[in-house]
């Protein structure tokens, strides 16, 4: 979802350009055997108006696991409600967070505990796009305190030299995206 602007709306040929459009629906996910489709415009939800993201999604924290909102969307120039069911993705953040060795997992340069993903972490989070790489467990505030065990990532980011830009891409809750930043 993304908060739909006007540019968006004249460019996409949309009849509206207040609400929060869906730019994608996970196949089979709940909002896709909701009815939810790409290019829906969410307009309302539970009958009070919505414009922004935050808006939308803080009225979808709310509700309790179990419970139903019912979204009004604008498709194709007619509004329609689809009921949604809220649910809780299934996230073991704990377990999650053990797997992270603090005292050998440390990547210094990026502040983080890493771990391998392995078919033990993809079973905790569930599918996974690019079921490899290093999944996040925590953030450390000492950076240089404890060297790594996740070598090929640590010597990645060891190469770089000071102001120069790095990207890597990061797997969010099955969305890919790149993160960019400069190396201190």
């Amino acid at each position: 979802m993304q908060s739909l602007t006007l540019d968006l709306a004249q460019a996409l040929g949309l009849s509206t350009d207040i609400g929060v459009i869906v730019s994608d629906v996970f196949p089979d996910g709940p909002a896709a055997q909701a009815g939810l489709k790409p290019e829906d415009v969410i307009v309302a939800l539970d009958g009070f108006p919505v414009d922004n993201v935050p808006l939308f999604t803080l009225g979808l924290y709310l509700m309790n696991q179990g419970d139903a909102a019912k979204v009004t969307v604008v498709r194709a120039g007619k509004k329609l409600d689809i009921v949604l069911p809220i649910y809780e993705p299934r996230n073991d953040a704990a377990r999650l967070s053990e797997l992270g060795d603090p005292t050998k997992d440390v990547i210094p340069r990026l502040g983080i505990v890493g771990a391998s993903v392995t078919p033990e972490v993809v079973s905790i989070i569930g599918d996974m796009r690019i079921p490899s790489g290093v999944l996040v467990t925590s953030i450390v505030a000492d950076r240089l305190a404890v060297d790594s065990g996740l070598d090929e990532l640590r010597n990645a980011f060891t190469a770089l030299k000071p102001g120069e830009p790095a990207a890597m891409q990061v797997e969010r809750n099955g969305k890919l995206t790149y993160v960019t930043f400069e190396m201190e």
